[in-house]
C-alpha cells in the first residue's frame, strides 16, 4: 500500500518506544476511557499478548516523518481462520489526518497477506469516530456484547 505512514515491527530494542507510544494513544481516547489507569501498562500489554496467537512482528509502531505517531497490535486466531485487530491508536497530535483509516487498511492488507479471510475488531459503542472510521474501512457490525466491570481499588 502507498501511504503516509510507515510501520515498524516491534522488537526487543523498540519495546520502550512501543510502550511510550501506546501510553500516549490513551490520552483523550474515546475507547473505554473509564478503563484508563485501572491496569498498569505492563498489565495492559500482557492482556493484549494473551489475545489469540501472539507474534511480536504483528505489533507495529506507526510512524510519520520518522516520528512515532501510533501503534497497531494484531493477533492470529487460527481456529477461526481470522486475525484480530487487538488495538490501534494514535497519539493526540496525530489524530484528524485520516491515519486511523490508513492503519485499519494496513491491518486488512496484512491479514490478507497472511491468508486469513477475516479481520475482527472490538470497539466501544460510544466511540462514534472509531465506528465511522471502521465502517469507512469496510468493517460491518457482527456482534454486540455488554461488558460489566467493577473496579476494586488495590
Amino acid at each position: 500500500p502507498v501511504a503516509a505512514l510507515e510501520f515498524e515491527a516491534s522488537a526487543p530494542e523498540t519495546r520502550e518506544r512501543l510502550i511510550r507510544t501506546l501510553e500516549a494513544t490513551y490520552e483523550g481516547t474515546l475507547d473505554c476511557p473509564q478503563l484508563n489507569g485501572v491496569r498498569t501498562n505492563e498489565e495492559v500489554l500482557e492482556g493484549y499478548r494473551e489475545t489469540g496467537v501472539f507474534d511480536p512482528t504483528r505489533w507495529l509502531i506507526a510512524r510519520h516523518q520518522e516520528q512515532d505517531v501510533g501503534c497497531l497490535l494484531l493477533a492470529d486466531h487460527p481456529e477461526d481462520l481470522s486475525w484480530e485487530l487487538v488495538y490501534m491508536g494514535l497519539i493526540p497530535s496525530a489524530r484528524g489526518h485520516g491515519w486511523g483509516l490508513e492503519i485499519a487498511r494496513h491491518a486488512q492488507w496484512l491479514t490478507k497477506q497472511a491468508g486469513r479471510p477475516r479481520l475482527t475488531v472490538g470497539v466501544d459503542a460510544a466511540n462514534l469516530p472509531a465506528i465511522r472510521m471502521y465502517r469507512a474501512a469496510g468493517f460491518e457490525e457482527w456482534e454486540r456484547r455488554i461488558v460489566y466491570l467493577k473496579i476494586i481499588h488495590r
